[in-house]
């Protein structure tokens, strides 16, 4: 069996758009979130430690209330990908069994844009 690298998907995905009817989890939504603040600032985090890889936010005018409030949330796999969110998309790369996922959902609400599965026959080192 011949495997696909990551790389090969998201380039292949690009520009095309997906839709499926398989899904392996939705996601459970707990409450609308709130608008922002009209003066709000704010960024695509489109990789792992954000728009500078510094994991420093320069976003302003957004609440301050921690914890947050949990506004939805997905059973998820295994895996160490952090989300990449842009606009109002949120992808996020899984393993469940001997399948990686790539999921697109939208970020405000968790419901799903598309989804698509693949072999892997990776292992934890750890």
């Amino acid at each position: 069996m011949r495997l696909i690298s990551r790389r090969s998907i998201i380039f292949a995905l690009a520009g095309k758009v997906l839709t499926t009817n398989t899904t392996t989890g939705q996601a459970r939504l707990y409450q609308k979130p709130k608008p922002l603040s009209p003066n709000a600032v704010t960024h695509d985090w489109e990789s792992f430690l954000g728009p500078l890889h510094n994991a420093v936010s320069t976003e302003t005018q957004l609440s301050r209330t921690l914890p947050p409030p949990l506004v939805w949330e997905l059973p998820k796999g295994s895996g160490y990908a952090s989300p990449a969110i842009a606009g109002n998309r949120l992808v996020f790369i899984d393993r469940l069994a001997n399948e990686e996922v790539v999921k697109c959902l939208n970020s405000e609400t968790g419901s799903s844009q598309w989804e698509i599965h693949y072999p892997t026959s990776y292992e934890d080192r750890y």
